[in-house]
Parts: C-alpha cells; sequence; structure tokens
C-alpha cells in the first residue's frame, strides 16, 4: 500500500483512534498500555529485520513498503543542512525506533562526505538496535548524554515523537540545552486554542492491538515556546490524519544565532 494511502486510511477508517482529555500523565496511562509493552518491540524487530534482509525498501510505525519513497520534505530539509556544513550530516534521532527514518533515506545520501544517524530510544530499543541493526553510519543510545559523547549533532530529528512523551517540552528542554544549529520536528499533530490536549490513542487491526497516551499540541504554545531560540525555516504538512480536529505539521527550525553559512 502507497504510505501515503496508509496515512489516510488510519485516520479515517479506524485501524488507529483517538479519544479522551486528560488531566495528566497518569490519568491517560491507567485507561492504556502504555509505550514498553514487549510486542512493540517484536513487531518493529521484525519489520526492521526485514529491512535489513532486502525483503523490504522501509518500514514506519512496523508498517513494510515495499517501494522507495522518501518524505520529501524531510529529505530536503536534511540535504540543505548537510549542504551548510560541507556536505556532512549527523543527526540525533529522538525516538527513531530501529532506524526507520534513516533507512526510508539512506539511498539519498550518498553524494554526502560524510553521515551518522545517532538514534536515542528506550533502552529496550536501544540494546536491541545496538545488538542487531548498528552499521558504520547507524548508532543506538538509551539518553541523549551517551549520544553526545560521540558528538554534537547538526540536527536533531523529532518524528512522530513529541506526541508520545510524558513530557515534551522537558525533552524540548533537555535537547535544545545543547544548542544544535537545527531542529525538524515531523507529522506532529497541531491544535488551535493556547492549550495542549491529551488523548488515548488506540490501534487495531493489521496495526496490532495497543493503546498509549498521546498529546495534540497548541501551536500557539510551542511558538511562545520556541520564540527568541530557534526561528522557523520552512513548514510543510505531513500526510497523517486523526478523528480530532488537527493538522499534522513538519516544522524546520534553526537556532538564532546558528550556523552563518545557511541560508
Amino acid at each position: 500500500m502507497p504510505p501515503a494511502v496508509y496515512d489516510r486510511l488510519r485516520g479515517t477508517f479506524g485501524s488507529v483512534s483517538w479519544s479522551g482529555e486528560h488531566v495528566s500523565w497518569a490519568d491517560a496511562l491507567a485507561v492504556c498500555g502504555g509505550y514498553d509493552a514487549p510486542a512493540l518491540l517484536a513487531r518493529a524487530q521484525r519489520a526492521a529485520t526485514a529491512v535489513k534482509e532486502g525483503r523490504a525498501a522501509y518500514e514506519r510505525d512496523a508498517i513494510l513498503f515495499h517501494e522507495p519513497r522518501p518524505a520529501w520534505p524531510v529529505l530536503a530539509s536534511l540535504l540543505w543542512i548537510a549542504s551548510a556544513s560541507d556536505g556532512r550530516l549527523r543527526v540525533l534521532d529522538y525516538g527513531g525506533a530501529l532506524g526507520s527514518t534513516y533507512q526510508q533515506h539512506k539511498a539519498y545520501f550518498g553524494g554526502l562526505r560524510e553521515v551518522r544517524w545517532d538514534v536515542v530510544e528506550q533502552e529496550h530499543f536501544a540494546a536491541c538496535g545496538a545488538r542487531q541493526f548498528t552499521d558504520s553510519v547507524l548508532h543506538f543510545h538509551a539518553d541523549v548524554e551517551s549520544c553526545l559523547r560521540t558528538g554534537l549533532p547538526d540536527v536533531v530529528l523529532l518524528s512522530s515523537i513529541l506526541p508520545y512523551v510524558e513530557a515534551p517540552y522537558s525533552v524540548l528542554d533537555t535537547l535544545l540545552s545543547h544548542a544544535p544549529p537545527f531542529l525538524l520536528v515531523d507529522r506532529t499533530p497541531f491544535i488551535s486554542g493556547a492549550r495542549d490536549r491529551l488523548t488515548v490513542q488506540r490501534t487495531r487491526g493489521h496495526l496490532g492491538a495497543a493503546s498509549y497516551p498521546a498529546w495534540f499540541f497548541s501551536r500557539e504554545k510551542l511558538d511562545r515556546y520556541l520564540e527568541g531560540r530557534y526561528r522557523l525555516v520552512e513548514q510543510f504538512e505531513s500526510s497523517d490524519r486523526a478523528n480530532v480536529p488537527s493538522q499534522y505539521r513538519g516544522l524546520l527550525l534553526q537556532r538564532v544565532g546558528g550556523n552563518p553559512r545557511a541560508r
């Protein structure tokens, strides 16, 4: 199934749904399963193995895709960042599972002088990645600090991860305290108004049965948070859809006073 069709179907026909407006993460977690369920890692591991063995072009959310299809705005952003760094690209992929985004786009990095892709994930994901999927480019870490000991990234990538962490602004505080030149946010839902909304997301059918807390973000609140620190270079629409009134967006942001070679 083409990825764009998959994204629209899952939001329209009930493979994924969102409900509720919870007052706290603990409140939401009390009515769902959470992210550390062993089945989630097992599904991701099977899908990543199929990609590694050449039985699929890439995977996303443990769904296999057999034809290469990059997320063009994400790829363009990464290559633009690399062009400002003499053809070198170093990515800190926070919440990057077993390297899904890297596998989806690696064929397009051949013209770059140097690429390093560091995934920061939950400990059991990071251990699995380090054991089975590390190569000369792709590396895995269980926390930001151990990742940064290998060097500072050109860009922090947050692809469909901020909605699924308990304290997204604390995560941003940690990541941005190291002043990465660029921040690339993708597949993130925004709602109108000044307040974020905490829901429970449920999947079923071919996506497997799972449930976990999920945020929908106030764009107004995020803009206030970033003001004076990161400026918007570009924004783009993501193909995901939800049964909560929202828009999924991608944002390319540059640190104020950052890389002077980027224009």
